[in-house]
């Protein structure tokens, strides 16, 4: 009976490496991959009995390769559990609902494996999942996550909450939490690999010292044949006894590295935190200033979302606020209102239109790169704008008189932030947001100082005589 194969994708190498000694202890063949992509290249060409999968991961994550997967008819009936650091009732119906067959925590222990396989219908007996090693003292372990494989119906779907600059921070400190829950998982898989190592060796060691060693006849049947049988099992446990406090000295250094590394990632969080704190006032203040002051200050220009005319709707509250709050300040100038245009990766045909491509669709899948939207607003060379905007600039111009004066411009493709290269790992998300930053409308003011008339001289000084000048004696 040929053995069965397991893949595993994972970006960590020592979650894959610590994984992979676990399978190989139930006879499992393992082949590794860092990446979605990867392993969807793999699956290609060959059919593993299971697919272990981690769930973050650069470029495709874990979800997005199942759906791949199961949409696949040739590889679909793969069973897939994934292994990754996230838990809970909810991940679990996700994952579930997405064709995953469970969920395998990182903190696990060699019975979460074998319970697993045996779940799975890979393991032929439930006894050889468990070993022979009962009889083989061990320290209790960390506790692990169980294996999770029930069905559990899927929660209604509630709408997005709205996108704001502290959400953004949130999530962001969520994902920062997520990795370093990972990265103390891998710390204490290590520390629990080393531990299982040790006790194989020193239990396979003992093992053959017995065997080695003839039990003798008793002292009054042999004579003094037992007191020498008796040093053989002395010298014979010699060896056992130096292993034994070997694997508890290097058991102390594995649990001083792991709290030192735990204190070492408790200072990174309190670092982090304070850090995601500090943006957070940040956020928090910029929110409380008025759009006026960032216009003046040209710190934060105007965004315009992807398919809304440039200068219509908020832009034209901006600049109603701007113009009057000069107005009161007895301003003297003009204000100059630029429109950029930002390139965007859409989807669709010139014939049905185009949209915003799919947040995690790639680069080299873009129907277009560019602005179709406003290339056909600016034909004219002039910035897009409605007729609310055109005719309340208008009126404004010929209210101020010469005093205040606006002027609009079309500003062509300048990006104030410079567009990420093109990848394979590239996504549309990604540079997106960068194109909505660069397609945006500036105001700036300038000033222009009054012109004050010629100082007249009184009268009497008008008519002065001029002043002599004697003539100097050389």
């Amino acid at each position: 009976m040929s053995a069965k194969r397991a893949l595993i994708v994972d970006d960590s190498r020592s979650a894959r490496v610590i994984l992979s000694r676990m399978l190989e202890t139930h006879g499992l063949e393992v082949d590794t991959v860092e990446s979605g992509e990867q392993a969807l290249d793999y699956l290609r060409s060959a059919h593993p009995d299971v697919v272990f999968m981690d769930h973050l991961m650069p470029g495709m994550d874990g979800f997005e390769a199942v759906r791949a997967i199961k949409a696949d008819r040739r590889i679909a009936d793969i069973p897939v559990m994934m292994y990754t650091s996230q838990d809970g009732e909810i991940y679990l119906q996700q994952a579930r609902k997405l064709g995953a067959n469970g969920v395998l925590s990182k903190t696990l222990k060699p019975s979460d494996v074998s319970r697993a396989l045996y779940e799975l219908h890979l393991l032929a007996d439930r006894r050889e999942a468990t070993g022979t090693l009962e009889q083989i003292p061990r320290a209790p372990l960390p506790p692990a996550a169980n294996v999770s494989i029930h069905v559990a119906p899927p929660p209604p779907k509630a709408p997005p909450p709205p996108v704001t600059p502290t959400a953004v921070a949130d999530r962001d400190w969520r994902a920062l939490q997520v990795l370093l829950t990972e990265k103390h998982a891998e710390l204490q898989q290590q520390s629990q690999a080393n531990w299982d190592a040790m006790a194989a060796r020193l239990s396979d060691r003992l093992r053959e010292q017995i065997r080695s060693t003839h039990v003798m006849p008793p002292a009054e049947e042999a004579g003094g044949r037992g007191w020498f049988a008796a040093a053989l099992v002395i010298v014979a446990l010699l060896p056992t006894a130096v292993i034994g406090w070997l694997f508890w000295r290097a058991l102390d250094d594995n649990r001083a590295q792991l709290q030192d590394s735990t204190a070492r990632l408790a200072m990174v969080v309190t670092e982090q935190q304070t850090q995601i704190e500090q943006l957070r006032a940040e956020l928090r203040k910029r929110e409380d200033m008025s759009p006026l002051s960032l216009s003046e200050a040209g710190e934060a220009p105007v965004i315009v979302p992807y398919g809304e005319v440039a200068l219509s709707g908020a832009r034209v509250q901006r600049l109603r606020a701007l113009a009057e709050r000069l107005q009161g300040e007895a301003f003297h100038g003009k204000i100059v209102v630029t429109s950029y245009i930002g390139d965007f990766c859409l989807s669709g045909a010139a014939t049905t239109g185009y949209v915003l491509a799919q947040a995690s669709l790639t680069m080299r899948r873009c129907d277009l790169i560019g602005n179709p939207f406003e290339d056909t607003q600016n034909a004219s060379s002039a910035p897009a704008q409605s007729q609310e905007f055109s005719q309340w600039v208008a009126n404004a111009n010929a209210a101020a008189k010469d005093s205040m004066r606006i002027e609009v411009q079309a500003g062509g493709r300048k990006p104030s932030v410079p567009y990420p290269a093109q990848s394979d790992r590239l996504t549309a998300s990604e540079w997106n947001s960068v194109a909505g930053r660069n397609n945006r409308v500036e105001f700036v003011v300038v000033e222009q100082p009054v012109e004050k008339p010629p100082m007249k001289l009184p009268a009497k000084a008008e008519h002065a005589p001029a002043a002599q000048i004697a003539p100097v004696s050389g």
